[in-house]
């Protein structure tokens, strides 16, 4: 998605938004949108923290928050979670109690990493999984804190017509480009909306010989950040950096970026190599996320 314009014409819907399904609008494409795409964070905060069956407590999804609750035999509990997940590898969390009690911390550990590890007031603990599932059980007390670590490393994933994507931890990455915001109006029904178009290149494609070597062909950088919003490029919290070959056979058609098919890429004789930079899929409006191969 590399402009977001009323003339792009591979959207679900062509006869009935005349062309305004991408751009940005109260009223453009399906409006039910501006009214419902909120929901999202209510219902993942909602899910952050479980009481379970076994009289403890269980943290399945990872964000800044804490909770109050009852575990054991009715003893009150206050989480407070420390994270910069998903950018950052390290989950804390403080644990304040009316008194002392047993119960067992239930922590969700994700397919995606490999080794993690578990502290308990800063000394490393034996972490057992189990579908997916660390359970902690002991005698907790006021003050008593936990950090889990869980490292993030990067892979490829292969999508339509040979198309690769760069991943790392929980987070797809995607082709960082700037945009610049234009204002419509067509006087018509739809009112006002903003087009973006792209101010810089965008049609590149990977080198095969990078993706067999990842951990060399790429660069992770952290960017500071205080936790502020971090879903635009701006404020990214990380991003990578690795070398991309320059694919001018690669042409957009009818506004969109027409796949380049095998003959192509086969006969590609691009020998223009820049540094591009990716950031999370998230913190994009333009973007390429899948990209071609050449050798």
């Amino acid at each position: 998605q590399v402009a977001l314009t009323d003339q792009l014409q591979n959207s679900y819907e062509t006869e009935n938004h005349k062309g305004t399904d991408f751009v940005f609008g109260v009223v453009t494409g399906y409006p039910c949108c501006t009214t419902n795409m909120h929901q999202s964070w209510p219902k993942f905060v909602q899910n952050l923290f479980y009481a379970t069956p076994d009289g403890g407590a269980a943290a399945l999804l990872y964000a800044p928050s804490h909770v109050r609750m009852k575990v054991a035999d009715d003893v009150q509990l206050e989480i407070l979670e420390s994270t910069g997940f998903p950018f950052r590898e390290q989950v804390n969390f403080e644990f304040k109690l009316s008194s002392r009690a047993t119960f067992p911390f239930h922590l969700r550990i994700p397919k995606w990493t490999t080794n993690p590890t578990l502290k308990i007031n800063g000394e490393e603990s034996d972490l057992s999984v189990n579908n997916g599932i660390a359970i902690v059980n002991r005698e907790w007390k006021n003050g008593d804190s936990l950090t889990l670590e869980l490292p993030m490393h990067l892979s490829t994933s292969k999508w339509h017509q040979g198309a690769i994507a760069i991943e790392r931890g929980p987070l797809v990455y995607a082709l960082k480009i700037e945009g610049e915001e234009s204002i419509k109006n067509r006087n018509d029904g739809y009112g006002a909306f903003t087009e973006v178009y792209p101010k810089e290149d965008w049609n590149f494609a990977f080198s095969r010989s990078d993706l067999e070597k990842l951990s060399s062909s790429i660069e992770i950088i952290t960017n500071d950040w205080d936790g502020d919003y971090p879903w635009n490029l701006k404020k990214a919290p990380i991003a990578l950096h690795m070398k991309a070959k320059r694919l001018p056979e690669w042409q957009l058609v009818n506004g969109a970026p027409k796949f380049p098919d095998k003959k192509t890429l086969a006969n590609s004789t691009s020998d223009v190599t820049e540094k591009i930079t990716l950031v999370p899929y998230g913190c994009t409006t333009l973007r390429i996320t899948e990209f071609p191969v050449v050798r």
